[in-house]
């Protein structure tokens, strides 16, 4: 199978929640603002939501071989889901099945070894992918997280770099 061709990027909510999620599915830029393109006012929202009690709201954008996989409607905590993605990466390094949770959803994801292959579980729509590819771009979008959050924010796991970076070297063995 070729190489995954993974696109991933973090959003934060503008403001602490989601009333209508049609709406929201509709027209995100009116309300979600991209870590990667406006760093600096993805900060701002995130940490008005800190002043709010309820740090972290966003959607994480999936796009697999030009496929938006992540449902519109599927918004977030950003930072907890990072921490799912770490979780579900290590499970899948130790005993070939790995899974993480979106917020207090019951709804996940998961990554699973199927021969050659791995089968990318989301939300039960499952898509099968070149694992080492895949895997490294979620860990490298996750790094993109974690230095942002690190750099920008008042919240930050110090410890989810040196996570993924054991992570992505013990994928190099």
């Amino acid at each position: 199978m070729d190489e995954a061709q993974l696109e991933v990027e973090t959003f934060v909510l503008k403001g602490v929640g989601v009333v209508d999620p049609a709406a929201f599915a509709a027209s995100h830029p009116d309300y979600l603002v991209s870590i990667r393109r406006d760093p600096g006012e993805a900060a701002r929202w995130w940490n008005w939501q800190a002043d709010q009690g309820f740090p972290g709201e966003g959607w994480v954008s999936i796009k697999l071989n030009d496929a938006q996989i992540m449902p519109p409607d599927a918004w977030t905590n950003v930072g907890l889901f990072w921490g799912g993605v770490l979780d579900a990466v290590e499970g899948y390094g130790n005993t070939g099945f790995g899974r993480g949770d979106f917020s207090e959803e019951r709804a996940g994801f998961s990554v699973a070894k199927k021969g050659p292959l791995a089968i990318f579980e989301l939300r039960g729509d499952r898509y099968p992918v070149e694992p080492s590819s895949f895997l490294r771009g979620l860990l490298d979008a996750a790094r993109e997280f974690y230095s942002w959050a690190g750099r920008y924010t008042r919240e930050c796991d110090p410890s989810a770099l040196t996570r993924i970076k054991e992570l992505a070297e013990g994928m190099l063995r």
